[in-house]
C-alpha cells in the first residue's frame, strides 16, 4: 500500500512540474518565481531562496535561452525633434544586448550596439530607427521603433534701402525668411537703422517656430563722399593706429588693442576739447570733455569689437581713430 502511495506522489509531482516550463527543461516551483517583464526572464521570488540546487541550475539554463522582451525606449522627447545639420541621441533599456537598425530587422545589419545610439548628422526629413534585444542568439520577437523628425533651418535674406551711403548717413536694413530675428548688437526686430562711419558688416540670427536658427551677414558699403565729414577731419587713421603729429599737434591712443581701459594722449587741449566714442553701428556710447594731455578712459561695460574715437573742438571733428576692444 505504501509503495502505491509513493508512486502516485511521484507521478503527481512530475505532472505539476511539466506545466511550469517546456518539457525540455526540468521544472522549478512556479510559486517561487517572478517574471521580469523588461527582460523576459524568471527570478527567485522573495528575500530567501527555497529552490534546490538542481532547480536553480534548471532555472539558469532556461533563462539562458529564453526569448527576451523588446527593448524599452527611453529617448528624451527633445532628442526626437531636432534641426537639420545635427545628430541626436537615442536610448533604450533591456536586460540583454541591444542592437540598432535603420531598416526593420532581420533585414540589414546593425548600425550600433548598446543602450545608447548617436546618429550621424541628419538632413531635413524624418528617420526611423529600430531596436531589438538579443539573448544568446535569441532575438526579441517584437521590435522597438523610434522616429526622429528633422526640421529645416530658416533661409534668411538681408537687404538695405541704400546700396551705398556716405559716412554718418542713415540706412535701414531689413531681414526676411522667418518670424523671429536678433541683430548682433542691435534690436530684436526685422529691421535695424544704422549710421555707419565706414563700410561695416552686420550679423543677424533668425529662429523659426521649430526652434531652428541660422545666421547671415550683410555688408553695408560706405562712401566717404569728400563732404564736410572730411573737411572737419584732420586725419583718418589706419588700422595700425600710429602716433600722429601735425605741426605741434599730437594724438595717440594706447594700449591698442585693449580690454576697454586706455589712455588718450593729446598735444593741444583747450576748454572746448571733447572726446566721443562710437560703436560699429554709429551709436554714441561715450562723451566727455578733455582738460589734460593724458586722459584715462574706461569702456569695459560694452561688448568687444571695433570702436571709433573722435576728438572735437567746438563740435567740429578734428581727429579720428579706431580702437579694438577684445
Amino acid at each position: 500500500m505504501k509503495s502505491k502511495i509513493s508512486i502516485l506522489l511521484v507521478f503527481y509531482s512530475l505532472s505539476i512540474s511539466a506545466q511550469i516550463f517546456p518539457a525540455t527543461h526540468t521544472s522549478v516551483h512556479e510559486n517561487l518565481l517572478s517574471l521580469d517583464y523588461s527582460s523576459g526572464l524568471f527570478f527567485e521570488r522573495g528575500e530567501y531562496s527555497y529552490l534546490s540546487d538542481l532547480e536553480r541550475l534548471n532555472l539558469s539554463t532556461y533563462n539562458s535561452f529564453a526569448q527576451p522582451a523588446a527593448p524599452i525606449l527611453t529617448s528624451h522627447a527633445s532628442d526626437l525633434e531636432i534641426c537639420t545639420g545635427h545628430s541626436t541621441r537615442l536610448t533604450a533599456t533591456s536586460g540583454h544586448s541591444i542592437y540598432w537598425y535603420t531598416v526593420p530587422p532581420p533585414l540589414g545589419t546593425p548600425v550600433a550596439t548598446g543602450p545608447i545610439f548617436i546618429t550621424p548628422i541628419l538632413s531635413t526629413g524624418y528617420y526611423t530607427y529600430y531596436a531589438v534585444a538579443e539573448n544568446n542568439g535569441v532575438r526579441s520577437e517584437i521590435t522597438s521603433m523610434e522616429v526622429v523628425m528633422v526640421y529645416p533651418s530658416p533661409s534668411l535674406t538681408v537687404t538695405s534701402n541704400a546700396t551705398s551711403v556716405c559716412a554718418n548717413e542713415t540706412a535701414t536694413l531689413t531681414v526676411s525668411g522667418t518670424t523671429y530675428y536678433e541683430w548682433e548688437f542691435g534690436p530684436i526686430a526685422s529691421q535695424m537703422t544704422i549710421t555707419p562711419i565706414e563700410t561695416q558688416t552686420y550679423k543677424v540670427t533668425g529662429i523659426n517656430t521649430a526652434g531652428c536658427k541660422s545666421t547671415v551677414e550683410f555688408t553695408q558699403h560706405v562712401d566717404l563722399c569728400y563732404t564736410e565729414y572730411l573737411a572737419n577731419s584732420v586725419s583718418k587713421k589706419s588700422n595700425s593706429f600710429p602716433l600722429e603729429e601735425t605741426g605741434e599737434s599730437i594724438f595717440s591712443v594706447f594700449p591698442n588693442p585693449n580690454n576697454g581701459a586706455f589712455t588718450i594722449h593729446l598735444g593741444d587741449v583747450t576748454q572746448n576739447t571733447r572726446v566721443e566714442i562710437y560703436n560699429a553701428l554709429g551709436q554714441l556710447i561715450y562723451s566727455s570733455k578733455i582738460s589734460e594731455e593724458l586722459t584715462a578712459i574706461a569702456i569695459d561695460d560694452v561688448p568687444n569689437g571695433i570702436y571709433v574715437i573722435r576728438i572735437l573742438e567746438k563740435d567740429k571733428v578734428q581727429r579720428q581713430q579706431k580702437i579694438l576692444k577684445g
